[in-house]
């Protein structure tokens, strides 16, 4: 297979005084897989050819990436991708003091204020079940929403730039950007909010790779996801990568400890070293059965073909080395996250200290004092209060003789 090279950059350094040019891994910006290297990864990782993984049409060609790891936009190797900052912010939280209630507050206050306001019945139809779903639901419907609608928004014109004139309603219900609802998340916790609900599903475009990976249908380069689970938006990409709901909300599951995991892996691997060595025993002794005294090698004689040969010992122990690495791989990373091992009290927990706490606060809460009624003043015998004169009223002239 030919893998067609980019054509290089006609740049040159004719001048060693020309200042050094900053590379694009001076910013920090290769989050994602550079496309022309991930293939040869992928191939590599996998133990199989590239002709046998990749298909090359409608332009889908294998290209080898004529840029260095320190030019080039994407990364190289797993090694130089890097977190984008606010998935590296929130990996480097405190889960176990992090306020998760204040966090599912802002999102539940977000989806009463916005999900009213949305026009088609399937989506308006989630609004009264918002405060019954768990957090896990929400958080995952909310990100349906913001994505739907966020989308839709940056189709549709703002209404100043429309004048005089009727836009008809589009599919999603609205005609202009400005009635959209946004579904942003207030207090700055939108950013943790998108960070931790990707850990909460599977990305759809890995899964139909490796779907296809396992029953051998060819893909192209186009249908690789090159963020990784590291920087996925669209959920993560390994089982290891994910959290443990059920630990999350309340603080049981049915996963292997960590501690059980490791016991299985150091078994696995004392099995590998016995099989190992005995792949070893057989390839050396027939080095041996083939040396003569004077340290010359016979040539090997063909052997007659039988068919009622018993089939190579060496073949069948390759065969399990493989499997039982497959195995130690598979069991390295089967168990998902667990916020519990980082100090996290269950959610419900958190939740029911906090709904405890707000009812204390209400029952000491003082009483609003009574409005105080303005004291009357002595000199006003109730003329203010009533308006009227009391008693008899004496007429004078205008030289002050009495009537």
């Amino acid at each position: 297979m030919q893998y067609q090279n980019k054509p290089k950059s006609n740049y040159t350094n004719t001048s060693d005084k020309m200042p050094q040019r900053k590379t694009i891994t001076s910013d920090s910006t290769q989050n994602l897989w550079c496309r022309d290297t991930m293939w040869d990864y992928v191939a590599k990782s996998l133990g199989r050819s590239a002709e046998e993984i990749f298909s090359q049409r409608n332009g889908c060609h294998l290209r080898s990436c004529n840029k260095s790891s320190s030019e080039c936009r994407g990364a190289h190797s797993l090694s130089d991708l890097k977190p984008l900052p606010h998935i590296a912010k929130y990996n480097h939280l405190n889960k176990g003091t992090f306020n998760w209630v204040k966090l599912y507050l802002n999102v539940l206050k977000t989806m009463q204020r916005d999900l009213p306001n949305v026009k088609k019945e399937e989506h308006k139809r989630f609004v009264a079940s918002l405060s019954s779903m768990n957090f896990i639901e929400l958080i995952q419907l909310w990100r349906t929403m913001a994505c739907y609608y966020n989308k839709a928004a940056k189709e549709l014109p703002f209404k100043k730039d429309i004048k005089g004139q009727q836009l008809s309603v589009q599919e999603c219900g609205f005609a202009y950007r400005d009635d959209v609802p946004n579904f942003r998340i207030g207090d700055d916790l939108e950013d943790h909010a998108w960070s931790f609900e990707r850990l909460t599903r599977y990305c759809p475009i890995n899964e139909k790779f490796e779907a296809c990976i396992k029953c051998g249908t060819q893909i192209t380069i186009w249908d690789l996801c090159l963020a990784t689970g590291l920087n996925c938006k669209e959920g993560v990409h390994k089982k290891s990568e994910m959290i443990c709901t059920e630990d999350f909300l309340n603080g049981t599951c049915s996963c292997k400890s960590q501690e059980e995991i490791d016991i299985e892996t150091v078994a696995l691997q004392k099995q590998l070293i016995e099989i190992s060595n005995e792949l070893v025993a057989i390839v050396e002794n027939e080095k041996a059965s083939v040396v003569e005294d004077d340290g010359w090698s016979k040539p090997k004689a063909k052997k007659p073909t039988n068919k009622f040969a018993l089939p190579d010992p060496k073949i069948k122990l390759r065969q399990e080395i493989n499997r039982i690495e497959n195995e130690i791989k598979n069991l390295e990373s089967s168990r998902f996250i667990h916020y519990s091992d980082q100090g996290m009290k269950p959610f419900k927990n958190l939740y029911e200290e906090y709904l405890e706490q707000e009812k204390i606060k209400e029952e000491t809460k003082q009483p609003e004092p009574a409005p105080v009624e303005p004291k009357k003043a002595d000199w006003d015998h109730g003329l203010v209060e009533t308006g009227k004169i009391n008693g008899s009223v004496t007429k004078v002239t205008k030289f002050g003789k009495k009537k």
